[in-house]
């Protein structure tokens, strides 16, 4: 379906007044990170900057989280670029895409703004656990649902239940490596934005190899082998803090 030039240049000209309010808002609103002295790098710098990510990443800690961090892209990428045009563009047309899509965003800024809140008091596990059930709900309720033109509110529900999935992913993530890796954020923080980036890749780079099961098919795979993993991540993580507390109670004894 062709879109008009209007509405091509409408389309560019709202997005480009988001990155400059953007832009804007983080340069006069957001107070100034002082934590890193900005310097300029020699070769020899960045050759050891670029080690200690491959270090971070060769970590075993870092290993059975990079399931869920590519995980987290795939989801992503899958719902804009697969759901849309599968599951909306075809059965009932491209004009209702953005309706999906403000809807995906509102709920996954709803449930990010909440998970958040809500990791205080039954912490992350139960949080990933239950986007990954909701995830594989979806794709399980996909693979049977025949959409019809008449069904505009399934079709909106069905994007709005991965926006809530989508904020416990996108805010969980960066929980994570913050709480697993806070002797080294700046490498951790970096190897997690290389696995990302290669799992929203990954998606992209079959999308017009394979057909809708086997694609959903992989998410779900990806889904439950990136939870498990990270699941035994945390307990890993949890047992050498209560090593180290236990040390220090100790020693103070």
């Amino acid at each position: 379906m062709d879109v008009d030039e209007d509405t091509k240049y409408l389309l560019l000209g709202l997005y480009g007044m988001c990155m400059v309010f953007a832009v804007v808002g983080c340069a006069y609103l957001l107070d100034p990170v002082k934590t890193y002295v900005a310097s300029t790098s020699s070769c020899g710098q960045i050759i050891t900057q670029i080690s200690s990510v491959l270090k971070c990443i060769l970590d075993k800690r870092f290993l059975l989280i990079c399931g869920l961090l590519m995980y987290s892209t795939m989801q992503l990428a899958f719902v804009t670029a697969e759901v849309t045009k599968a599951f909306v563009t075809c059965p009932v047309g491209i004009f209702m895409v953005g309706y999906c899509m403000i809807v995906y965003g509102v709920c996954g800024g709803t449930t990010s703004f909440i998970g958040g809140r809500l990791t205080k008091y039954i912490g992350r596990i139960p949080l990933i656990v239950a986007a990954a059930i909701s995830n594989l709900g979806l794709l399980a309720f996909m693979v049977f649902w025949r959409p019809d033109s008449d069904q505009i509110v399934a079709f909106l529900l069905l994007m709005g239940a991965w926006g809530l999935g989508d904020g416990i992913w996108l805010s969980q993530v960066n929980c994570i490596i913050s709480a697993i890796f806070p002797e080294k954020l700046e490498e951790a923080f970096a190897a997690s934005r290389t696995l990302q980036g290669l799992g929203g890749a990954i998606v992209m780079g079959y999308a017009t190899q394979l057909c809708m099961i086997s694609k959903m098919g992989i998410l779900a795979g990806a889904c439950i082998f990136g939870t498990s993993m990270y699941i035994v991540a945390e307990m890993i993580s949890r047992r050498k803090q209560d090593n180290i507390d236990e040390e220090k109670s100790l020693t103070k004894a």
